[in-house]
């Protein structure tokens, strides 16, 4: 599936006729036939297959809103357009400026493909939504982001032009003090706006839907919107002078360029990224664009030359060096090219000398691939470098141009402010072909062509590399070096790779990393294999050791290290590339297919990476196979055949028994040391632990990093010395004198960190107090069994079925009506029955224990109006009670619920007086909230306010006086039978559900329809996109309270079955702000349990919703009264990140997370909703759960225990069943 309407791809071969037909069909009605252009063709030639079709339709007037609702209209008269997927009986959705709907592809059978149809409502507006819509994605970012930046890069002669070339009207209105000019640019206009300096909205003064003007606003920048690349318009971005244009452009290309859930993992969703990476890397201090650096200085006198110097090993030259040097070939008179002598001899690789790379140049100079003003020599010192300097410094009449390749810039530090007469530059190529890896391809005889330019043969190139030649015009060079600076020597072409982990132990998913680095990186030279410390289950550095050296006979090429790290891999590495800048260094970072979450990991390693300088890059290994050890660790508990799972396939049986064995003894011994250590923690040393963690959050933060050192030592990532000991533990006293641990404090400090880090090896008895409530002592009245069942009921179930039928409600013949009073087991079970209807024996059953007679009585009303629907036959066969999977049933319970309740309180206006005390049970009264009762003489001033949940059950309440129809005076008082309170009720539930529970149902009802249709339809994969917002707004999914966009993927196995879901606030990384998000992910097996996947996606919908209620734009809560019944707190509630990445590092147990403040609320919710849903009890859907965590060995039976007693006291609060 593409799109999020549900179409199929497009080939291009089809393209054609299916537009000529929609043109014919659609368009040509509405005279637009000839007022339509497509967008992403034209600049697209290479492109053969299309996800979606974009047509940009020019109305020539008219108001936009209501022409996208005739637009929408007139494709629902068009036969041959189908009803979308997720759309009942609709044929289009609008979301914003769009009309999408499914089109027939020409030829193909039963095949649609989403047309997406952007309105404007004039010419104008069309050409220039087509002008912006046309450019490549990134590019459209760009454009958005550039257009903030022309009033802090242009001076005011530049902007006063800038005014004139735009035909801004004069006189223009000037900004007052504390403003500035701004100019939005989006897919419709182009405005100058007055806004208040630092922020958004002000006045607009002028715009225009000229797309001409586009080009102009950017030319001003000297960027070409239709004909500058990306990587051309990045590169003059860096020349910038002011640091505001560049966060404002980094803001602007956040918000706009976004990675959606269907494009996680794939090329359109891997070019977003990289393309919000190098934005969100952009420096704040940068180099002017060498173009613009070289023409000054071009001169035309015949005493001084612009030349070109680019030194460099050359070892052999490939087609990558002949680019850059062409391309400063042609900006210079004449262009140097300075060889190393050295000769490059690498392991497995093919060794290359000077006289080698000479004999390239001159080839390529023959044959006339090498631009004529181009010169080459031999450098007459070991370091071309150097000698570039010396002619640089003894030629002051000449302007130089140093050119230098990826990764060098740190070699020419300083000289542009040492020389005036000399800039650098890489000339903004991004170029990627390395010698090393031409190296080891002509030692192996493999294909080189990708290394060599156009118009050299294979042969040719070979034949050059093993010619003698004589180098004698080196000797004639007129360069010579008059002195040396001895402190820049050349840099080594040595690339040195690291790829860090645990690796406790190694499985087949880091095999396959490695053998994928060796591959896709031929010209790493060592790649270093940094095992960490520590323990998992006993599993040691020696382990690991011993499993790497025998996947190494296994691995393509030798060039493999295996290196033990003191500290952690993460540190050994940042250590390692801090003193080690004279060669270039990859660290390879390895991410889940398709896991948002470890993309976004490697993204935030990536950007503290990438801050150690230009010889560090880091590389993304994307890895699909088994990785996780710790999977690899319970398969070894369960047996040998799901442990050599995780064992690549190339070791022998003999070799996977070893590893198993070495596996196997090490968890065995690990359990009885773990033993040991447990019977030496009393439960007074724990409680006391626990306290001590307490006392840490009080601590300064070199307290708390003392405890961080504490925590590593004890899983063996680091080593402390008696020095560091000795600090670390006077730094911890105080907390543990806090703690009542006061008898360790009389000890050195050594000694205490000893003690510590011996203790904290039990790592499940860390228990960080994430998440804490204050309990609140309650006195819980329980009703007497039989207090409810001493009202008569008789006589109203009489009297409502006779206003019934003087109503006209077709409920004759009257059912059959059974009380049951004595269902103990039911009444303790919140999601127990209430009542039901037996259609075939005309009969309702109503359930009484324990329950307000007014709530039997709704009871009764709602089961009379299906005793209706059965007189009328209109029952019909149902087969399930989940009203999600049977659109009859779900309209069926919508007429009872409406009905009766509104028959009910229609009724009570006819009732007596003596129904005023039907709230008062004898001696008792019982909240109509909660349930709760309390005696009447234990009442006092406010009698009938429920002390436990603050409700007013009172008959006279603050309702206008009130007159009875039937002659009944004041004196019965405001609302005698509680109308207003049952109104109350009623809106409070419709709040409830209209808010959180309807919408979390409505959307996991379209994402339930999506998943089963792509399921349906034998596709292997497919997503959909909808967009959550304002009802007055035009988008897929109203809601007056939310605004997110809701994404879903689903992937179609064999056999595997999971559920899994997202919320993002609106942030980003970087804290700007960004549309929120809730997506669920969903896998599903050919053969699916369609109830299970709908309850779950119930719970995952529901819980999502509740952490986009806990931050940003749909924060819920907050209302500030001096009343405190009416008081309410924000939902608002911290971030948590540190906590997760704590538990994400194993730093803590993974019980924690079930405990964060967050996760317990949303948690709570959607298992909650479930539970509503499925119509089970609330402890057995909690329980359900937290045994599939506990059957993984993800958490232990007592850590069960203690989320459930964490569970229980916030299940409180929230006013939720209690389990």
């Amino acid at each position: 599936m593409s799109g999020a309407a549900g179409g199929v791809t497009i080939n291009k071969e089809d393209l054609k006729a299916t537009i000529r037909d929609y043109r014919e069909t659609v368009l040509k009605p509405l005279n637009l036939d000839t007022s339509y252009n497509i967008t992403g063709v034209r600049r697209r030639p290479e492109k053969m297959v299309f996800g979606d079709i974009d047509i940009v339709l020019s109305f020539p007037q008219g108001e936009k809103k209501q022409l996208k609702k005739d637009f929408a209209n007139h494709l629902a008269q068009i036969e041959k357009i189908p009803t979308m997927p997720h759309k009942k009986n609709l044929k289009y959705f609008i979301h914003g400026s769009i009309v999408t709907t499914l089109y027939p592809i020409v030829g193909k059978e039963d095949q649609f493909i989403q047309i997406d149809n952007i309105i404007a409502a004039s010419e104008d507006e069309g050409k220039f939504t087509y002008s912006m819509l046309d450019l490549p994605a990134q590019e459209q970012g760009l454009a958005l982001g550039l257009a903030k930046t022309i009033f802090t890069e242009l001076d005011p002669n530049q902007v006063k032009q800038l005014f004139k070339n735009l035909n801004i009207p004069e006189p223009i209105e000037t900004p007052n003090e504390g403003e500035e000019y701004d100019f939005n640019l989006n897919t419709s206009e182009l405005s100058l706006r007055i806004v208040p300096i630092g922020k958004n909205g002000g006045r607009e003064i002028w715009k225009s839907s000229n797309p001409s003007n586009i080009k102009i606003l950017l030319k001003s920048l000297d960027i070409d919107i239709e004909k500058d690349k990306f990587e051309t318009i990045l590169q003059k971005i860096k020349g910038f002078k002011n640091r505001r244009s560049i966060e404002r452009l980094k803001g602007m290309f956040a918000r706009n360029i976004r990675v959606g859930s269907a494009e996680v993992g794939r090329d359109k969703g891997i070019a977003k990224q990289q393309s919000l990476d190098k934005v969100a890397m952009l420096e704040e201090k940068y180099g002017l664009l060498a173009i613009s650096l070289i023409k000054p200085f071009i001169t035309e006198g015949e005493d001084s030359q612009s030349i070109a110097l680019i030194p460099g090993a050359f070892k052999p030259p490939h087609k990558d060096h002949l680019s850059r040097i062409n391309a400063a070939a042609k900006l210079v008179d004449k262009a140097i090219i300075i060889i190393s002598p050295l000769d490059r001899i690498k392991q497995n690789q093919i060794p290359i000398s000077a006289k080698q790379s000479l004999n390239i140049w001159n080839l390529y100079k023959n044959k006339g691939v090498l631009n004529s003003n181009v010169e080459f020599i031999i450098s007459p010192h070991n370091s071309p470098v150097k000698v570039s300097w010396d002619i640089v410094r003894d030629n002051p009449n000449n302007e130089y141009l140093v050119v230098y390749g990826k990764g060098e810039n740190k070699r020419w530090m300083g000289i542009e402010d040492k020389f005036p007469n000399v800039k650098t530059s890489d000339l903004g190529l991004d170029l990627n072909l390395s010698s090393s890896g031409l190296r080891a391809a002509l030692l192996n005889n493999d294909d080189i062509s990708k290394w060599l330019p156009n118009g050299i043969s294979s042969k040719e190139y070979q034949q050059a590399l093993n010619t003698s030649s004589n180098i004698n015009e080196a000797s004639n060079n007129k360069f010579t070096s008059k002195s040396l600076i001895s402190n820049l020597l050349e840099q080594e072409n040595n690339i040195k790779a690291f790829f860090g982990g645990s690796f406790k132990p190694p499985t087949k998913g880091h095999f396959l990393a490695v053998k994928k680095i060796l591959e896709n990186y031929p010209e790493i030279d060592t790649l270093h294999i940094v095992v960490g410390g520590g323990l998992r289950d006993n599993i040691s550095q020696d382990e690991s050791n011993s499993i790497w050296e025998m996947y190494k006979k296994y691995l393509p090429l030798d060039k493999v290290e295996i290196i033990n790290s003191k500290t952690s891999p993460f540190q050994y590495v940042k250590d390692y590339i801090k003193t080690n800048t004279d060669h270039k260094s990859y660290i390879l970072l390895g991410s889940k297919a398709d896991d948002d979450q470890d993309m976004d990991t490697f993204l935030q390693q990536k950007n503290l990476f990438d801050q150690y300088g230009d010889h560090v890059e880091v590389k993304n290994i994307v890895i699909k196979d088994k990785i996780s050890g710790a999977k690899a660790r319970e398969a070894s508990k369960s047996s040998k055949e799901q442990f050599f799972q995780f064992l690549p396939e190339e070791l022998t049986n003999e070799e996977k028994q070893t590893i198993f064995n070495y596996i196997q003894t090490s968890i065995q011994e690990g359990e009885v040391k773990e033993i040991k250590l447990n019977n030496l923690l009393t439960d007074k040393i724990k409680l006391k632990l626990e306290f001590f963690l307490k006392a840490l959050k009080k601590e300064n933060s070199k307290t708390k990093q003392a405890f961080s050192k504490i925590i590593h030592s004890s899983r063996g990532e680091i080593e402390l010395s008696d020095e560091d000991k000795k600090e670390i533990g006077d730094q911890m006293k105080n907390a543990l004198k806090l703690a009542g641990l006061t008898a360790i404090t009389l000890v050195p400090g050594g000694v205490i960190a000893a003690i510590l880090i011996k203790i904290f090896k039990a790592e499940k008895y860390i228990t960080p107090t994430s998440f804490q409530k204050d309990k609140i002592e309650e006195k819980e009245l329980i009703k007497e069994e039989g207090d409810a069942n001493t009202f008569d009921y008789s006589k109203h179930i009489s009297s409502l079925s006779e206003f019934m039928l003087d109503s006209n409600l077709n409920i004759n013949p009257l059912p059959e009506v059974e009380f049951i009073n004595d269902d103990v087991e039911n009444a303790n079970d919140f999601f127990g029955k209430t009542a039901y209807y037996i259609p075939q024996q005309n009969k309702i059953v109503l359930y009484t224990l324990n329950r307000h007679p007014k709530d039997v009585m709704r009871s009764f009303a709602h089961e009379m109006i299906h005793h209706m629907q059965n007189c009328e036959d209109r029952l019909g066969e149902i087969t399930t009670q989940n009203t999600n999977e049977d659109n009859h049933l779900e309209n069926i319970e919508r007429e009872a619920y409406e009905k009766g309740n509104i028959c009910f309180r229609n009724w009570t206006d006819t009732l007596t007086e003596s129904i005023l005390t039907e709230s008062i049970l004898g001696d008792k009264i019982i909240c109509d909230n909660c349930g709760w009762s309390w005696n009447i003489v234990d009442g006092g001033d406010d009698l009938f306010i429920c002390h436990k949940c603050g409700h007013d059950n009172s008959p006279l309440n603050e309702a206008k006086p009130y007159k009875h129809k039937h002659g009944f005076d004041d004196k019965l008082g405001k609302d005698p039978f509680g109308i207003s309170q049952f109104a109350r009720e009623i809106a409070e539930e419709v709040i409830s559900e209209g808010r959180y529970d309807a919408l979390a149902n409505k959307l996991s009802s379209i994402a339930f329809e999506a998943f089963k249709d792509i399921h349906d339809r034998g596709d292997k994969e497919g997503s959909f996109e909808f967009r959550v917002d304002h009802p007055d707004e035009e988008h897929d999914i109203p809601s007056k309270d939310f605004y997110f966009d809701f994404e879903g993927v689903v992937e179609i196995t064999d056999d595997e079955y999971g559920v899994d879901g997202g919320a993002n606030a609106g942030f980003d990384k970087d804290g700007n702000e960004i549309t929120p998000l809730l997506s669920v992910k969903l896998k599903i097996p050919k053969n699916p349990d369609w109830q299970e996947i709908s309850f779950d996606l119930k719970d995952v919908v529901r819980h999502e919703l509740e952490h986009l209620t806990q931050d940003g734009d749909n924060l819920k809560g907050g209302v500030v009264s001096d009343d405190p019944k009416l008081k309410r707190p924000s939902k608002y509630m911290k971030d948590d990140q540190l906590i997760r990445d704590l538990i994400d590092a194993d730093l803590l147990s993974k019980s924690q997370y079930f405990k964060l403040k967050k996760e317990v609320d949303a948690m709570l919710q959607g298992l909650y909703f479930k539970a509503k849903k499925s119509k089970r009890p609330f402890s057995n859907v909690i329980d359900d759960y937290l045994n599939i965590f506990l059957d993984q060995d993800t958490i232990t039976q007592e850590e069960k225990e203690e989320i459930l007693k964490i569970w229980r006291t916030r299940a409180s609060s929230l006013s939720l069943p209690k389990f």
